[in-house]
C-alpha cells in the first residue's frame, strides 16, 4: 500500500509546473531558514523584538494621529512595550509578545 502512495505522490507532483514546483521549494526553504533564525537565535537573544515593537509603537502613533488629526498623540515607550496615549489617555498598549 505504501508504494502505491508513494507513486502516486510522485504522479502529482511531476504534474505540478516547474515554476510553481520552485515557488514551493523557494518559499519551504524561506520559511524554515527564518523559522530557524528566529527561532534559534534572534528571539532568545531578544535582537529584534524591541525594535519591532518600537517601529510598530511609532507607526500605530502615525496612523492614530493622522486619523485624530485635533487630538495630541503621544507614545511612551518602555522596556518591553509602547504604551500610545490619545490626549493624556491610554488607549492602546503594544508588547513584545504581540
Amino acid at each position: 500500500m505504501s508504494i502505491t502512495l508513494i507513486a502516486k505522490i510522485r504522479k502529482t507532483t511531476k504534474e505540478i509546473p516547474p515554476q510553481v514546483r520552485h515557488f514551493i521549494i523557494k518559499g519551504t526553504t524561506l520559511f524554515g531558514g527564518w523559522f530557524f533564525l528566529y527561532g534559534f537565535i534572534l528571539r532568545p537573544y531578544h535582537l529584534v523584538d524591541p525594535v519591532l515593537t518600537r517601529y510598530t509603537g511609532m507607526a500605530t502613533k502615525w496612523a492614530i494621529q493622522l486619523v485624530f488629526s485635533g487630538q495630541h498623540a503621544e507614545a511612551i515607550y518602555t522596556r518591553d512595550a509602547v504604551l500610545i496615549y490619545l490626549d493624556n489617555k491610554k488607549v492602546l498598549s503594544t508588547y513584545e509578545a504581540c
